[in-house]
């Protein structure tokens, strides 16, 4: 569908327009008759912009991506890109003369989403360096490889979701969260290696997760080995550790050690009663009686 209100499309840099805008027309740009639309507030001027389809159904073979400004209403196309599902793939570069807010319109045949979805996602790159998107968005924080999920500025209800990736330095930290194998560990607001008493025996998945102070989220993931636990003190030190009570640390290894010692003090007067037995000859008496099969009544005379 083509509207006749539009006066043009434009890839490149966005010239201003003399026209005032025509806000009736903001969403609404190609000649697709699936397109989708988000408005936000405000829009990096100058950016890469990658997209990702959210549902694994969706085969569009071809998707367009354009930006309207509110200050003119008109369609700047960005580029047209074949994008799969799961990945980022780059639609283009993109050089707005405007901060102001706009709508991105993403137009293509065979595009949709399932219930309470965006049918696609945008990632707004304003510096290539920050990282190459691909399945993901890898980078380097404080010497920690990991997972950038970059901070998302469109609502929960649009149709396109757009998220924006910033440079980390400089950025601090809010709060560290500690996974192992899925399972929830403790939180911190230190970033260090995980405690590794809370882990027992075994190969582990860890996971940590980076609350950034611009909304981003950073996830380190890592496999740790502990190796094989034989006597299981590992996994009692980390019952410990996750009960959350540190006085157990001292005082449930205080009481298998008593145990310990009471099983060898136990063990030993064993040992010594059977010692004694032998040595005066007791333990052969007792076999001599078990042997013993004599009835008793052989020796009674009868009258």
């Amino acid at each position: 569908m083509v509207f006749t209100g539009l006066a043009g499309v434009y890839s490149g840099k966005a010239s201003a327009q003399a026209a005032p805008p025509n806000l009736s027309l903001i969403g609404k740009c190609g000649t697709s008759d699936s397109q989708y639309s988000v408005l936000l507030n405000q829009v990096s001027p100058d950016a890469q912009l990658y997209i990702k389809l959210n549902n694994v159904n969706e085969h569009s073979s071809s998707v367009t991506v354009y930006f309207q400004s509110f200050s003119d209403s008109q369609c700047h196309l960005i580029g047209t890109n074949s994008p799969s599902y799961g990945g980022w793939s780059k639609v283009g570069d993109y050089n707005l003369d405007t901060t102001h807010g706009g709508s991105f319109v993403v137009a293509g045949n065979g595009l949709g989403a399932l219930p309470y979805q965006a049918v696609a996602s945008l990632l707004i790159l304003p510096n290539p360096a920050v990282c190459t998107p691909s399945a993901n968005c890898q980078v380097t924080y404080q010497g920690y490889k990991g997972v950038l999920s970059p901070q998302i500025i469109s609502g929960a209800t649009d149709e396109v979701a757009v998220y924006l990736a910033s440079p980390l330095s400089g950025v601090d930290y809010n709060k560290v969260t500690y996974y192992s194998d899925n399972q929830f560990l403790y939180a911190s607001t230190r970033l260090q290696p995980i405690n590794r008493g809370y882990l027992d025996g075994g190969l582990h998945n860890i996971s940590i997760q980076v609350d950034l102070s611009d909304q981003q989220t950073l996830t380190i993931n890592q496999t740790i080995n502990m190796g094989t636990d034989y006597t299981g003190t590992l996994f009692i030190k980390s019952l410990i550790y996750r009960t959350r009570n540190k006085a157990l640390v001292f005082i449930i290894p205080t009481l298998v050690f008593v145990i310990i010692l009471e099983l060898l003090w136990i063990a030993r007067l064993v040992y010594k009663h059977r010692l004694f037995k032998v040595e005066h000859g007791l333990n052969q008496l007792s076999k001599h009686g078990k042997d013993d099969k004599t009835d008793p009544t052989d020796n009674v005379i009868s009258g």
